[in-house]
């Protein structure tokens, strides 16, 4: 329990040796953009006090939050309609025009880290990966409840100095921070829905890594959450897993892409290969099977809307969705919401080519998959948090 809580500052002891950690988060910046994005960076300096603290120097860590627009009308479009928002970068006006018709000001989403400094995954091309060049010298601090409550509400404090209405909010954690090795999602989530009845949503993000021994994985965490008697439906909570690709090889060598052409494994230095990365990570197999779990356990509590797990591929010239793949592994329309996001590149080479989405689109949409985009927003805030 805090021992001292001030807007910015919680003192609190945990332990059974009176251990004293003092959390101690600032605002120091902020971004905002046209389409209603808000970019907030926060910096914390942590101590651990027990016995004698003079030489003990306080932890600075870094954070970065943003509130983000809410979309409307991105599920299940006309094929036309679907291309020319999944494209909306690379056409210029017209695109922007297209995307600020779907744009939400009136309901926006948090996006919140799980990790401070650096995620303990190495995705290709993530500047928050583990083995990126300018993290090396950084540590991974898994972000608990508190400074969970401390971001929520310095990101709300912000955002309605710039005018946001937060009055109907959802909470993403997503990017800067994987869910998987985190073991607080449980008691954040209960924290957010007693503490911050404004929010209406909460989704986790997940590469869907193996959890250690004796824990519950983010999809296990979200089915348990929604089987506990206390749980109403409010405020409604989702996972996303980020497949990457369909094919196990190439999702383990995307998501552990930065240390396998790392100097130490091309050199022969240190060894790392696919295979041990695919032992790092859950089976899609296992993945489908706790995304019927997480659907069945809203059936049984018997919630109207049924919030569908998201299996998200980020869409490259180069990537392949399998779709006897995804049904084999145990995917289906019942169980599963598939998302299409494209690659954040300024080359349109690197892009999804129009024939491409559409084979893809089409094949989704005949199988009955209610397919939703999720392009990254007009002033690209987001990738500046994480």
């Amino acid at each position: 329990m805090p021992a001292s809580e001030s807007p910015d500052h919680i003192e609190f002891r945990i332990g059974t040796e009176g251990k004293i950690e003092t959390i101690d988060i600032k605002t120091v910046e902020d971004y905002s953009a046209e389409d209603g994005s808000l970019l907030i960076k926060l910096h914390q300096e942590e101590k651990s006090l027990k016995g004698d603290t003079r030489d003990q120097k306080p932890r600075k860590l870094d954070y970065a939050t943003a509130m983000m627009p809410g979309y409307v009308g991105m599920k299940n479009l006309p094929p036309e309609e679907a291309w020319a928002l999944f494209n909306y970068k690379n056409a210029g006006e017209e695109g922007q025009t297209i995307m600020a018709g779907h744009i939400n000001k009136n309901s926006p989403t948090l996006l919140l880290p799980l990790q401070a400094g650096v995620c303990p995954f190495d995705c290709k091309e993530c500047p928050f990966a583990l083995s990126f060049e300018e993290n090396k010298a950084k540590k991974t601090k898994q972000i608990g409840v508190e400074e969970t409550r401390i971001l929520v509400q310095q990101s709300l404090e912000q955002a309605k100095k710039h005018n946001i209405d937060v009055s109907d909010i959802g909470v993403s954690f997503v990017g800067s921070g994987d869910a998987t090795p985190n073991q607080h999602l449980e008691d954040i989530f209960k924290m957010i829905a007693k503490e911050f009845p404004n929010v209406r949503r909460v989704r986790f993000s997940t590469v869907a890594g193996k959890a250690h021994k004796g824990r519950l994985t983010p999809m296990q965490t979200v089915a348990k959450i929604i089987d506990s008697p206390e749980y109403k439906g409010h405020p409604q909570i989702s996972i996303q897993v980020s497949a990457h690709n369909t094919d196990e090889d190439l999702r383990a060598a995307h998501v552990y892409e930065q240390r396998l052409s790392s100097e130490e494994v091309l050199s022969g230095e240190r060894g790392f290969t696919v295979e041990d990365a695919k032992r790092m990570l859950l089976p899609l197999v296992e993945v489908a099977k706790q995304f019927g779990q997480i659907v069945q356990a809203q059936k049984d509590k018997g919630l109207k809307n049924i919030r569908k797990p998201t299996l998200t591929f980020v869409c490259t010239s180069t990537t392949k969705i399998n779709l006897k793949s995804l049904g084999k592994r145990g995917f289906n329309p019942e169980s599963t919401v598939v998302q299409l996001r494209p690659i954040l590149s300024d080359d349109p080479k690197d892009c999804m080519k129009k024939e491409v989405f559409f084979a893809l689109y089409h094949s989704l949409r005949d199988a009955q998959y209610d397919v939703v985009l999720m392009p990254v927003s007009p002033s690209g805030v987001e990738l500046k948090a994480g």
